[in-house]
């Protein structure tokens, strides 16, 4: 049976602040949480060195979590593609040292969005990296916002280039919020319907595709307009299909929950910007656990 997860943040700390002092005092916070939580993935690690890493893992595995993965820095519009290759070396170095068995990466977030050949040689550099470190690579399923403010989704462009590649090692993130985002395209309209029933969520079926290529997860929930990064149950994202579906594709590892600070600020939901992280964690813990426990009986 799938163990429960959790990325490894605390309110209120910037990017700059992710050092081995703030890991070691993050994970003595997380004990607190080891009878549900028994999976870490690491962020930001670009400050932290192969040895910090050790560190760190080390004491994490003594807390009594598994070591699981990390989520690797993005290629954005201006930055230098060597440098971003540099890093991801880097990253994936820390990531091995962790022990931690999957570096997540986005898509290249450069203009145009969509461009199924850089993608594809990008990716599969970063895939030579990673391979060199003893480590798979996740793709996450991400998207980009138009102009007007509607969102769409990766995933196609995600799973064709991930199917190119066709290597072992290389597989897909699946990010439940963003791909709930893509089939409202963050409009009322198409939320409504939704919700009326008119149109079907897709993340099941999406799963479902994926299969076998399912490496790790960002679990996540949202209202439908906005990536608000909620605890799973805590939006309108159908659980009870999406967790089964990811069972049924035989997927063993860890259900990595996503909750960060991060856009609290910009949550749909006013008074969901103050909800604490500790009621985050444990109702999205617990409501996974119980839910896996519930569909790997039925099955």
């Amino acid at each position: 049976m799938c163990t429960i997860g959790s990325n490894t943040v605390l309110e209120g700390h910037q990017c700059e602040n992710y050092t081995l002092e703030y890991y070691l005092r993050l994970i003595d916070e997380y004990w607190r949480y080891n009878d549900f939580i028994k999976a870490l993935e690491f962020s930001h690690v670009d400050l932290i060195s192969p040895e910090d890493g050790e560190r760190i893992g080390n004491s994490a595995r003594l807390a009594g979590f598994e070591t699981w993965s990390i989520h690797s820095e993005h290629l954005n519009v201006g930055d230098k593609v060597q440098d971003y290759y540099d890093l991801q070396k880097h990253e994936a170095e820390v990531c091995a040292a962790l022990g931690c068995k999957v570096m997540v990466c986005h898509l290249p977030n450069l203009v145009p969005y969509i461009d199924f050949e850089r993608d594809l040689d990008v990716i599969g550099k970063v895939a030579e990296i990673t391979r060199s470190c003893g480590v798979k690579l996740a793709v996450e399923t991400c998207g980009y916002y138009t102009s007007d403010k509607e969102f769409y989704g990766d995933a196609d462009l995600v799973i064709k280039v991930v199917d190119a590649l066709d290597m072992p090692d290389v597989g897909i993130n699946l990010d439940s919020g963003h791909c709930f985002l893509a089939d409202t395209n963050a409009r009322q309209d198409r939320l409504d319907d939704i919700l009326s029933g008119k149109k079907e969520q897709t993340l099941a079926a999406l799963v479902k595709r994926i299969g076998k290529k399912l490496f790790t997860t960002h679990l996540q929930d949202n209202f439908g307009l906005n990536d608000d990064h909620q605890n799973p149950g805590m939006g309108y994202i159908d659980w009870n299909a999406l967790v089964p579906a990811i069972l049924e594709t035989g997927y063993q590892g860890p259900l990595m929950m996503e909750l960060t600070d991060g856009p609290k600020a910009r949550r749909t939901i006013h008074q969901l910007r103050q909800y604490p992280f500790e009621k985050e964690i444990i109702s999205g813990g617990r409501y996974l656990q119980f839910l896996t426990q519930k569909y790997s009986q039925e099955s």
